[in-house]
């Protein structure tokens, strides 16, 4: 996990316990288990963000062969990396690789 997020999620959960007043420690330990249950889902919910550089020199055989932009590129080498689908509202994309694993967003 993102150690930038852990710190914000954890902030946020400061900041809260902060503005409640709990009148004694059950309370506090009620509310620490409802921000728990709260924030669990939330990190699953965050984008997952990837290194570009590794998937440069793929991007960049794909630019070439199709004259589309590398960093469209680095989308579908990540696509394919991945082993996952590429979503997208880009109609140009998706008309230029017709065999790629693109999904137009409107189809979901």
């Amino acid at each position: 996990m993102n150690r930038h997020i852990d710190c914000t999620l954890q902030m946020s959960n400061n900041r809260l316990m902060s503005t409640t007043s709990p009148k004694s420690s059950e309370n506090v330990q009620r509310l620490e288990e409802a921000m728990k249950r709260a924030m669990s889902g939330v990190r699953d919910l965050l984008p997952q963000l990837c290194d570009s550089l590794p998937l440069i020199t793929r991007a960049t055989e794909i630019s070439s062969t199709t004259r589309h932009g590398v960093y469209d590129c680095l989308y579908l080498a990540l696509s394919e990396r991945e082993g996952c689908d590429l979503v997208t509202s880009d109609e140009k994309l998706i008309k230029n690789f017709p065999n790629a694993n693109i999904i137009h967003i409107k189809d979901l």
